[in-house]
């Protein structure tokens, strides 16, 4: 509503500016400065020339900014029209009189230059060649020129009336006007393409005006200013779709924009708070279960008469797929079992809670039962694991062992755990508890039916046995030792007490809890 009353007023300005100078024309400058019509009609002329050199800056520019190739067009043709009208006021200045015919042919081929260059979109796409390079118009531009030159040359030799050749020029240019103002009429409805026919419609009022009209300064002049007027008017068209309605759409977009962006805000704060409250709940319900599954193990130090048990864990993530247990099974039998489970997080955790529960029964008849004969712990236990619907990719290894107190002879059996308890002797000697047979606990009761063996070692005075998950020696993703530099670590510490040997362990370890790739469990047995 607002463009089309500000497009009702410059209509009307339109009107009034028009009329104006067509009276001031008639009855001041003609009648009362006859003398100066001449200089009149050449300050017009240059009105023409400045007028269309800012109609094709702003032509090309809209072509350049929203790839149309009409305005190249009327770009190029006004360049031509120029080229014209600057040879025409040329002429004028170095003979008005004797070059007068000329000056009308020059600036009516000018007009026909430029309205072929307003034809309907679909004629212009067909001479798109000529607009693809500067290079490429600047030698059509001369062509055309010649080729002007050389009909008005043909028009001499043969003498043919020159102003029969300006009325047809004329004639021909108005009518492609006007059928250019029709078909804009009957097919644009945008308000700036309605400016853009209204300047033509003006040209067309001015070219009917030239080509009926008798052929003298005066009319020239009248003539001249409806087509000013109008290809004014167009100028002011395109600058409006340059520059207003651009900066229009701009501000609209930039509002728009502005909403977006406030209430995205808006959204992702609030999805911001909704995830940073499910993640403060996440970690203090794993805080929680963290404190659970480690509330189920050991002691840090536990002495059984003359044996001591030293034990440290590091999980690589709050719950750890890692777990251990020492228990008596009498007054005179300690069991012990160290797993690793697949994995780490809650699924791991969960599984080793499992696993507690089928190892260390509740009955104090088969807690001792099966924990005097690790192997038949172990194979009971792997039946259970297979009667659960666990996901078929789930699967530990451990082991377990078994000490009496009295005869110190530890009887072990491996679940498939790939690190073997290590025996440092009192003499120095190092041996590795892998005399035992077994299999992984996994889901493949189907399949295999595996065979569980313990095996037995005397254990002396002053022996010590380490009992460890793969984490302590995986050196690429903890950093800590491999199986050879942690003999040797051990060697190296041999004469220092268990509890000594262990605080120079942590050390090793401590600097790199908070970075490990897989969980730390050892325990450290002493006779």
């Amino acid at each position: 509503m607002q463009n089309n009353r500000k497009e009702s007023k410059s209509n009307i300005v339109l009107f009034v500016l028009l009329s104006s100078f067509l009276m001031l024309n008639t009855f001041v400058v003609f009648p009362y400065f006859e003398r100066y019509v001449s200089g009149y009609f050449a300050v017009v002329l240059g009105l023409d020339i400045i007028v269309f050199s800012l109609l094709a800056n702003a032509a090309y520019y809209n072509s350049r900014t929203r790839i149309n190739t009409w305005n190249i067009a009327v770009s190029y043709f006004s360049f031509l029209l120029i080229i014209n009208y600057i040879l025409a006021l040329g002429l004028h200045f170095i003979d008005n009189e004797r070059f007068m015919d000329l000056i009308i042919y020059l600036l009516g081929t000018g007009r026909l230059f430029f309205v072929l260059g307003c034809i309907p979109l679909q004629y212009a796409r067909r001479l798109s060649i000529v607009f693809k390079g500067y290079l490429q118009m600047t030698i059509s531009a001369f062509i055309l020129m010649v080729v002007q030159l050389v009909v008005l040359i043909i028009f001499i030799k043969f003498k043919v009336n020159i102003s029969n050749v300006i009325f047809l020029i004329n004639a021909l240019t108005a009518t492609i006007l006007l059928v250019f103002v029709l078909n804009r009429i009957l097919t644009e409805e945008k308000n700036e393409s309605r400016m853009m026919t209204l300047g033509f419609a003006l040209m067309f009022l001015g070219q009917v005006y030239l080509t009926l009209s008798r052929m003298s300064t005066e009319n020239i002049i009248q003539g001249h200013f409806f087509q000013i007027i109008g290809i004014g008017y167009y100028y002011f068209s395109l600058n409006r779709s340059n520059l207003i309605i651009p900066e229009q759409e701009h501000l609209v977009l930039q509002n728009q924009f502005n909403l977006y962006a406030k209430n995205l805000k808006k959204i992702i704060d609030k999805k911001t708070l909704q995830v940073r409250e499910i993640n403060d709940k996440l970690i203090d319900d794993l805080e929680y279960a963290k404190k659970i599954q480690q509330s189920l193990l050991p002691k840090t130090k536990v002495n059984y008469r003359d044996v001591t048990f030293l034990s440290e864990y590091f999980p690589c993530e709050r719950l750890s797929g890692d777990f251990f247990d020492l228990y008596r099974l009498d007054d005179d039998h300690i069991a012990l079992y160290l797993m690793d489970v697949s994995g780490h997080g809650i699924s791991a955790a969960l599984m080793t809670m499992f696993s507690s529960n089928y190892l260390k029964s509740n009955d104090q008849n088969l807690m001792r039962y099966r924990g005097y004969k690790p192997d038949l712990n172990l194979k009971h236990f792997y039946d259970q694991f297979n009667l659960m619907n666990f996901p078929d990719e789930m699967h530990m290894v451990l082991l377990y062992a078994t000490l009496d107190l009295n005869t110190k002879v530890l009887t072990y059996c491996s679940g498939g755990l790939n690190c073997n308890p290590i025996r440092f002797r009192k003499n120095g000697k190092v041996e590795y508890l892998d005399k035992s047979k077994g299999f992984p606990i996994c889901k493949l009761s189907d399949y295999y039916t595996p065979e569980f063996v313990s095996e037995k070692i005397i254990l002396e005075k002053g022996d010590r046995v380490l009992f460890y998950t793969d984490g302590l020696i995986d050196s690429e993703k903890n950093g800590v030792f491999d199986l050879e530099s942690l003999v040797e670590f051990y060697r190296e510490n041999a004469d220092f007490s268990l509890r000594e040997i262990n605080e120079r362990l942590l050390a090793k370890i401590n600097p790199v809890k908070d970075e490990l790739n897989d969980d730390i469990t050892y325990i450290f047995m002493e006779v």
